[in-house]
């Protein structure tokens, strides 16, 4: 990837954070789960590792990352499930955006 969206070069070399949410570090499981009841009543699931949020979104990585457009679910550890966007990919890491989150799921989360 040849530029970094979060961040910004300043005149004197340094990069400047651009991130509207602070990032928390995270080591937690996940399943991207593709397809609803609209294709067909066929779904796909796939696990991943959840390696920072933030209230806005998460990154991920997995072994394998199928090519994903548009809304998918993100189910986490607890069972807290979200509406997902790819806002980055990477080999085997996404950027994912949170459009509509199970707030209160999420909060009692402990994982």
């Amino acid at each position: 990837m040849d530029s970094f969206p979060d961040s910004t070069e300043t005149p004197e070399g340094e990069f400047q954070d651009r991130r509207q949410a602070p990032r928390r570090a995270v080591i937690g499981r996940a399943r991207l789960i593709l397809g609803t009841a609209d294709s067909g009543g066929q779904q796909h699931s796939y696990d991943c590792v959840v390696l920072e949020s933030s209230d806005r979104g998460c990154r991920i990585a997995a072994d394998f990352i199928p090519p994903i457009k548009g809304l998918f679910t993100i189910e986490f550890a607890g069972g807290a499930r979200s509406q997902a966007v790819v806002r980055w990919a990477e080999t085997n890491e996404l950027g994912l955006e949170l459009v509509e989150t199970d707030r209160l799921s999420l909060a009692s989360d402990p994982e």
